[in-house]
């Protein structure tokens, strides 16, 4: 089988990232595991189960052609609401003081991870059909947006925002690119500015956050410890980084240090050469994923690789600039890096699709021609 230059060339950036996150999963969550759990090992341990799911879901992603998937994203979609809608019973659970838990009896799962998906398969699907009719507002711009809308409102509801804005900027891209009009992707992208101002207003904690942003050192010891915990351990590496596991910040003095401000711990223990390479391996990945969507073999798979690899590109741009203070605290985890089950397998699912309509786009499936007459 021949496989593209693009191909070979994700799995390598997925398997650096990866990589990256194994490293961390153990040296970021070695303090917490010892205090919470009694063992070192236990972070490390769930990083490497959900790693070989991962691994397996990327691999039947990635031999399973990608029509599987958006032909039945009305399925996902309605699924997808309705576990976020889940969260808000009983079976819900609070993950740092946000509502985005859902418990299954025997593991925790972030709906909202996969809802992501399930609305980048409804976006490359509907571009695709309603091509003709994006630059109508009523008919092609306002449908999709609601029911992104409904997505990202139920997120929101859990007091969730960094997700929803994802989803909302990858949306309005992917929309912008099919063909809608401008005028009405700047009048909903200036619709959901203004609306920031009351959800920050509603939320004393969201107002604080950006308090802090614009000046940590006003409450260096409340509100602002996070951030400067973070520039500590991005300046004190230097340009080698203090070495892997010799890190101090993650020492219970960076909240959140394996999730939310990993690349905090890899700036302090891989110094900058660290950091400029997890840099350039993202800004490798949405190169990447852009030519495999300009290589596809129809709009639908064009748009299915553009909407993940934009998706990953923006968390992971939205997680980094968090880390050095560019961007007030948002609660994103760094893709394919960060410690956690839902994500780590959303995303390595997500490149094995991505994986997909590369190959499928060199080397068409010899069943194509009976799989489109079924």
């Amino acid at each position: 089988m021949r496989l593209s230059a693009e191909f070979k060339f994700l799995l390598l950036i997925t398997g650096l990232l990866l990589f990256f996150g194994l490293l961390m999963a153990y040296s970021a969550t070695a303090p917490v595991g010892q205090k919470v759990m009694g063992d070192d090992y236990h972070y490390l341990k769930r990083m490497i189960i959900f790693g070989v799911l991962g691994a397996f879901a990327m691999f039947l992603a990635a031999v399973i052609r990608y029509d599987t998937w958006t032909k039945y994203w009305p399925v996902y979609y309605v699924l997808s609401v309705a576990a976020l809608i889940l969260v808000f019973t009983p079976m819900g659970v609070s993950m740092g003081g946000v509502r985005r838990g859902l418990w299954l009896g025997f593991i925790t799962i972030q709906p909202s991870e996969f809802a992501r998906l399930a609305a980048i398969f409804f976006l490359a699907s509907f571009c695709a059909r309603k091509a003709e009719h994006l630059k109508n507002l009523k008919r092609g711009f306002l449908p999709p947006m609601m029911a992104v809308a409904l997505v990202a409102g139920l997120i929101l509801a859990g007091r969730d925002l960094g997700i929803p804005v994802t989803i909302g900027m990858t949306a309005l891209l992917i929309l912008f690119i099919a063909g809608a009009d401008i005028r009405h992707v700047a009048g909903i992208a200036g619709i959901a500015l203004l609306s920031l101002i009351p959800l920050i207003l509603m939320e004393p904690y969201r107002l604080k956050r950006l308090t802090v942003f614009i000046d940590p050192w006003k409450d260096p010891k409340g509100g602002g410890w996070q951030i400067i915990q973070s520039l500590a351990a991005l300046g004190s590496g230097g340009f080698w980084g203090v070495g892997p596991g010799r890190g101090l910040q993650k020492c219970l003095y960076l909240p959140a240090a394996h999730t939310d401000f990993v690349f905090s711990i890899v700036g302090e223990e891989m110094g900058l050469i660290g950091t400029m390479t997890i840099n350039l391996a993202f800004a490798a990945f949405a190169v990447v994923g852009v030519r495999i969507a300009l290589k596809a073999s129809n709009r639908e798979a064009s748009f299915l690789a553009l909407g993940i690899s934009l998706i990953i590109a923006i968390t992971a741009l939205i997680n980094m600039a968090v880390a050095v203070d560019m961007l007030p605290t948002k609660g994103i985890t760094l893709p394919l890096v960060s410690y956690g089950g839902s994500s780590l397998l959303t995303n390595m699912f997500a490149v094995g699709i991505l994986l997909n309509v590369a190959r499928v786009s060199v080397q068409p499936d010899p069943m194509d021609s009976v799989y489109h007459s079924m």
